[in-house]
């Protein structure tokens, strides 16, 4: 339903919604999400955890969403600042061993 632009969804419909967008961040379910996490935390020891997992999800939402973004150009829009991209990011490997 649209009201004056707003889009009013169901509990069922984001719910909904809610389940498809995990899903295409994480095919592999909470065992993939478990997997990353501890990959970013071996990878990234000083960096704030929840920080650097929400900046993974962010990345591959972009790559995944319906315009399919490259990693570069996902990391450039996410990340402007090189000092902090260089800091951040390590071989591509850190998020696309999660795509397959």
């Amino acid at each position: 339903m649209n009201i004056l632009g707003f889009e009013i969804k169901s509990k069922e419909e984001r719910e909904q919604e809610e389940r498809e967008y995990l899903h295409r961040i994480f095919p592999g379910g909470t065992a993939q999400k478990a997997a990353v996490e501890q990959q970013l935390k071996e990878r990234l020891p000083r960096e704030d955890k929840k920080a650097v997992m929400l900046y993974y999800i962010l990345v591959k939402d972009a790559m995944t969403a319906g315009n399919g973004m490259s990693f570069e150009e996902a990391v450039e829009i996410r990340t402007p600042d090189t000092t902090v991209r260089s800091r951040m990011l390590y071989p591509a490997e850190l998020l696309t061993h999660a795509a397959v």
